[in-house]
């Protein structure tokens, strides 16, 4: 691999080039062909784990992805909810990715302190998304490897405070000491600056 255009937390934790991070989008459209395009480009991808119940299906995602990087790491999203037919399913999804070396998660939703410990046995980077600088601190506090913030510019669910991205990021970089991403409206080169020239990773 080519030596990184910018050197970052991120970018040394995960192994890649550019310090550009592909969030999970919505089931169907996060998949292994997606995941790797970004990844041989340089960035890191996720997988939407909640796009595949089928545990199998969700296996042989992992392998393609694999197989079309040529055996570059690649990322997860797992979507942690509170109902508990979903836990069920993420307990054997978080098997599978120590199974098949899965390098990292993007995790949502709720506290991924109850999946935590059998994702670092495996090995697993934990980067943990949320909405709010308040819940960086507590992810942090949890033991998770990154945060990443998203501001209200995000797609999906930004959460409901309403705070934009760009105001969200030199907050969060004075409140946690982990590697911090910041997700949410970045499309452009010089926003992608603007954001390194705070200190943190744009997503």
């Amino acid at each position: 691999m080519r030596s990184p255009l910018f050197k970052t937390r991120i970018t040394e934790m995960l192994g890649i080039r550019h310090p550009i991070l592909c969030g999970g989008m919505g089931p169907g459209l996060s998949d292994a062909t997606y995941v790797a395009a970004v990844v041989n480009a340089g960035g890191m991808g996720f997988i939407v784990a909640a796009g595949f119940p089928d545990p199998e299906e969700f296996r042989e995602q992992l392998r393609k992805c694999r197989q079309l990087t040529c055996g570059k790491r690649f990322g997860v999203n797992l979507y942690i909810s509170g109902q508990a037919k979903s836990a069920d399913r993420l307990q054997e999804q978080v098997k599978i990715l120590a199974e098949e070396d899965v390098l990292c998660v993007e995790t949502s939703g709720a506290s991924p302190e109850g999946i935590l410990p059998a994702l670092r046995d495996a090995g697993i980077k934990v980067l943990h998304k949320v909405p709010a600088v308040r819940y960086a601190r507590s992810a942090e506090r949890l033991g998770v490897d990154a945060v990443i913030v998203v501001g209200n510019d995000c797609g999906g669910h930004p959460g409901t405070y309403g705070i934009s991205s760009m105001v969200q990021a030199p907050h969060a970089s004075k409140e946690i000491s982990i590697p911090l991403v910041i997700g949410g409206g970045m499309g452009t080169g010089r926003q992608l600056a603007a954001t390194l020239m705070m200190g943190r990773t744009p997503s």
